[in-house]
């Protein structure tokens, strides 16, 4: 997986959210497969959006289309306020938590590998390294 991670200020959240929702067709067309909004807890005019991708190459495109469709034309990317960044990023390792909380026992866990629990309180860990 890559992710297209960008940064920029903005002038006001919810402008910029209605325009990059104006732009979902074209992130799926493009191949983006999740993406997710960050906002600085002490900075209400700062954005970070990571957007992943498959494939370096399919990034690298969409980059590149921000940067002339989308970023270069004010009407197409109204609440702006400065020079985003864009960069590529592959991951190199990945751990995630799986968290169950039950309140009754024996009930099938889909990410257990099909198994059966009876713990009420169950944590898995998955960890991943590419090379």
């Amino acid at each position: 997986m890559t992710t297209l991670h960008i940064e920029h200020p903005i002038t006001d959240y919810a402008t910029w959210k209605h325009a990059f929702d104006s732009f979902a067709d074209l992130r799926e067309k493009s191949g983006v497969r999740a993406h997710v909004i960050r906002r600085p807890i002490d900075d209400s005019r700062f954005i970070l959006v990571d957007l992943d991708f498959d494939s370096e190459d399919a990034a690298i495109a969409f980059r590149e289309l921000l940067r002339s469709r989308v970023w270069a034309i004010p009407a197409n990317s109204p609440g702006l306020a400065g020079e985003p960044t864009a960069t590529i990023l592959r991951i190199q390792r990945q751990q995630r938590r799986h968290i169950h909380r039950q309140l009754t026992t024996l009930q099938r866990c889909g990410k257990c590998f099909g198994g059966f629990t009876d713990s009420f309180f169950i944590v898995h860990n998955f960890t991943t390294s590419l090379s």
